[in-house]
């Protein structure tokens, strides 16, 4: 039997699984919860009417590859040295590509991303898909039939502590540049990280579960920058303005202007009259708050597949 296990689904499947509980998902009190600020909110009212304090966060979604315990891999040679654990067997994840547009690492952009912001990598403690398929579980509405007609509480909120999903997923923000992407980080659990192919022990304390982040990112009052509720418009003006150096482009170059124009038009539409300098009208939020991180948003999916989601206090 092989040594080696290949992930037995798509990135594209955890996302999904992924978004679906994390928007039906409430943060210990009713009026916090996580939604994906990357689309467009259904109420009319808008962002700005309903959300009154909010924290964004960016991840960048990985499929765990797995070595048995009697793998004759680099991977577990370098961990055993370190003294760290392989008795279970290891899974690990390689870095990915450079940019669409800007040429640059995603491992750099999202390493800069999280200097102030949380930002990590999100992979899973599992590789088969069946583990994937047990999830709807954990989001399954409460439905009630009279006759034909089925009743569907769609407002029902899951607390993220009860989900198993969110227990099984490791965060692990960027921890230094790299000069290529032939680089991998191994683990067991969150205590138990490595980045090879330099070896290191990784002791970061933001190495943590989802379900622990969430937790961390839903608390307000004193936190460290990035990791805190705020209000949209201080949230937006810690942000967004740093969209040049994550992606690693000059202020006024011809290739930023470029894809914050892409921006501006695959969020709000071919007919919106894109500014003249879309750029300067983003980095000063001349939309306001919330369509301005929702442009960064998804700048960064586009070119890297980073997802921005948000943990909000809506307005009651």
């Amino acid at each position: 039997m092989s040594q080696h296990r290949d992930p037995e689904f798509l990135e594209a499947d955890l996302a999904t699984y992924l978004t679906r509980l994390l928007e039906r998902c409430r943060i210990s009190r009713p009026d916090v919860q996580v939604c994906q600020i990357s689309q467009a909110e259904e109420n009319g009212a808008g962002y700005d009417a309903c959300i009154t304090s909010i924290c964004p966060f960016f991840v960048q979604l990985k499929r765990s590859y797995f070595y048995t315990p009697s793998s004759a891999s680099t991977i577990l040679t370098e961990r055993t040295k370190l003294k760290l654990p392989t008795d279970q067997g290891v899974y690990f994840f390689k870095l990915h590509r450079t940019s669409k547009h800007a040429k640059e690492l995603q491992h750099n952009a999202l390493h800069r991303l999280a200097q102030s912001e949380a930002a990590a990598y999100l992979a899973p403690l599992f590789f088969r898909r069946q583990a994937l398929e047990n999830i709807p579980n954990d989001y399954a509405l409460w439905a009630w039939s009279y006759g034909p007609v089925s009743i569907t509480d769609s407002l029902s909120t899951i607390d993220i502590s009860r989900v198993r999903l969110f227990h099984r997923l490791i965060t692990i923000p960027p921890h230094k540049p790299v000069t290529n992407a032939n680089h991998k980080y191994s683990y067991t659990s969150p205590g138990d990280v490595c980045f090879h192919s330099d070896p290191e022990p990784l002791q970061d304390p933001r190495i943590m579960t989802l379900t622990e982040l969430l937790q961390r990112l839903g608390t307000e009052g004193p936190q460290e920058r990035g990791s805190r509720m705020r209000s949209p418009q201080q949230a937006a003006e810690e942000v967004v303005p740093r969209l040049p150096e994550v992606l690693g482009l000059a202020k006024q170059s011809r290739a930023l202007r470029e894809v914050v124009s892409r921006g501006f038009e695959q969020v709000l539409g071919p007919d919106y009259k894109i500014p003249s300098n879309p750029t300067l009208a983003l980095i000063n939020m001349h939309l306001g708050p919330i369509p301005s991180l929702r442009i960064f948003g998804n700048i960064l999916e586009y070119e890297w597949g980073i997802r921005q989601y948000a943990v909000v206090k809506r307005a009651p």
